[in-house]
């Protein structure tokens, strides 16, 4: 989990990736059927992660209850939190890591048979997948198809690139992380 500052970004796939980086790859993703659990860039990335991407029930919120019940808890971290008055976003969530990984993570929780998380994370006996550093990133990018304008330059997320003067007037395929916009791939004609 983390904190973001607003929902203009991926910030479910962001997460998602910073998940499976530290804990491995897991076999279903369960989410809300909420816009930005729906999007298309998400079921792309658990396709490609070999991830079953699954969705509540509309309008059932038994469903939910695991996520309710983890968000009020969330709340008392909120609460602890402002003793610290931390002034950023990343105090924030180094906080929250501190939080989840020393406190949250050790508490026994009724629904794992009285284990706490960390303990059912080690004691199960399915081997942890890692997807190489090429494969994450490949699984979380995403993909625009621009037409090149007449001085070879195409625009993404308000960034002018240069893509070329061969490439003018032509439509190209743009791959680009849209949390690193400083690298952008163009594809034309499968190169």
């Amino acid at each position: 989990g983390e904190f973001y500052a607003n929902q203009r970004l991926p910030v479910i796939e962001d997460s998602l990736r910073k998940a499976v980086t530290r804990c491995g790859t897991p076999e279903n993703l369960y989410v809300d059927n909420g816009k930005i659990f729906v999007s298309r860039w998400l079921r792309l990335a658990c396709a490609k992660l070999r991830i079953r991407h699954l969705n509540t029930k509309a309008y059932s919120p038994e469903s939910k209850g695991k996520i309710e019940r983890f968000n009020l808890t969330v709340e008392e971290f909120l609460e602890e939190a402002q003793l610290e008055k931390p002034q950023t976003l990343d105090a924030l969530n180094t906080l929250f890591r501190a939080w989840l990984s020393e406190g949250y993570n050790h508490r026994v929780h009724s629904a794992l048979s009285g284990k706490s998380p960390a303990e059912a994370f080690t004691q199960d006996a399915k081997p942890l997948r890692f997807p190489s550093p090429e494969a994450l990133r490949e699984a979380f990018l995403w993909e625009k198809a621009p037409k090149v304008d007449k001085a070879g330059c195409i625009s993404l997320s308000g960034v002018c690139y240069e893509v070329g003067v061969e490439y003018i007037r032509k439509n190209i395929l743009v791959r680009y992380d849209p949390f690193d916009l400083s690298l952008v791939e163009v594809w034309y004609g499968g190169e």
